[in-house]
């Protein structure tokens, strides 16, 4: 999980061997602004790309070096690992990352990419992720936040349906599989996010596979999916679905409908106004109304059609037949803006239906 995220496909490299990114002399423009009672950002930068293989001991030979500047362009800290598909000597991996730590007092600064390898296609993508309380990005793609490797197509991503601390990304339909992420302590302490959620997602994999049986990734996957620890319920957030004003949504008034969307509306549905035009608002997952109709990944659109209930993957570039209406679940971190009557009756109660795990320090 990354407060922060930039990518970019299809990228040039400039003639003295710099990355070209949007910002002034082929840099990405951040700031730090401290919390209050803070008098630095500490922070934590990951570059990662899509340089992936199927053979697990060979590496990559893509090459490039993160940097990090001060608003004049003086070198403050950098990491420049040498990317290598054999590691023969120290200062070399096989793993397509670099990282900087550093702690930063109140300021703009730049980030850099050198280019050391020159064998980069337009087929290339480039991921900086941030994490850091006060830190912001000038050019971010909060739709893509997924980190290395969980990006990798060939690794089961895991994250957190319970929290907003999970990462998505839209284009790659990952992560592949939510599950619950909440650790309660005896002393009232929680934690949540997609790092606990692979733990038990991990837990259960192990004790799945133990049976003897011979397991390949997709056969585990669509085995997870079905175990209680699954949820493919992203909220309208995590999915890129936002009001058309405010942070909450308006319901609109609307008179008789046809039959499949009457149906819909009959189990709690809404019309709200979105940013994307008219959509159905339920209280509940609406995989749960659709009559037997599954996802392939948890960003999947899920529609009310005349033809009936339909999944599909979700595109910025596609557009729904005007018959066709998408159905998502309202949560908490973008509510309607008025409940309709019987609504928390028909939501399920959170603390029956989130599993949380009970620990004593």
């Amino acid at each position: 999980y990354a407060k922060t995220t930039s990518n970019w496909t299809n990228f040039a490299t400039s003639s003295d061997g710099w990355v070209e990114l949007p910002g002034p002399n082929n840099s990405l423009p951040i700031r730090c602004q401290p919390l209050i009672g803070a008098k630095t950002c500490r922070i934590r930068l990951v570059l990662s790309w899509n340089s992936f293989s199927g053979d697990q001991t060979k590496g990559t030979n893509k090459d490039l070096d993160l940097i990090l500047t001060d608003d004049t362009l003086n070198i403050l800290v950098r990491s420049q690992l040498v990317q290598s598909e054999v590691v023969t000597g120290e200062g070399q991996t096989q793993y397509p990352r670099e990282t900087i730590v550093a702690e930063l007092p109140a300021g703009q600064y730049f980030v850099r990419i050198k280019n050391r390898s020159l064998n980069f296609s337009h087929q290339d993508q480039l991921r900086l992720v941030g994490h850091g309380d006060g830190l912001s990005f000038q050019y971010t793609s909060p739709d893509e936040s997924v980190l290395n490797p969980a990006d990798n197509p060939k690794v089961l991503s895991v994250g957190a349906f319970d929290t907003e601390k999970t990462s998505r990304s839209i284009q790659l339909g990952k992560p592949d599989l939510l599950a619950p992420s909440i650790f309660e302590f005896n002393n009232g302490l929680q934690f949540a996010g997609s790092s606990n959620a692979a733990v038990i997602v991990t837990a259960a994999a192990a004790l799945i596979m133990s049976d003897g049986q011979k397991w390949n990734l997709e056969k585990l996957k669509i085995h997870l999916a079905g175990s209680p620890l699954a949820n493919d319920f992203l909220s309208a957030r995590q999915l890129g679905i936002v009001p058309a004003h405010g942070n909450c949504f308006e319901i609109v008034s609307i008179g008789p409908q046809p039959p499949y969307l009457e149906i819909v509306r009959a189990q709690g549905g809404v019309f709200v106004q979105t940013t994307e035009g008219l959509k159905l608002a339920v209280p509940v997952d609406p995989i749960r109304l659709a009559g037997g109709a599954r996802r392939a990944s948890p960003t999947d659109i899920v529609a009310t059609t005349p033809r009936g209930w339909m999944t599909l993957p979700r595109n910025q570039s596609l557009s729904l037949p005007g018959t066709w209406v998408e159905v998502f679940a309202v949560t908490a971190d973008l509510p309607l803006c008025r409940n309709p009557f019987l609504w928390d009756a028909l939501r399920p109660n959170p603390s029956k239906t989130t599993p949380r795990l009970r620990l004593t320090p």
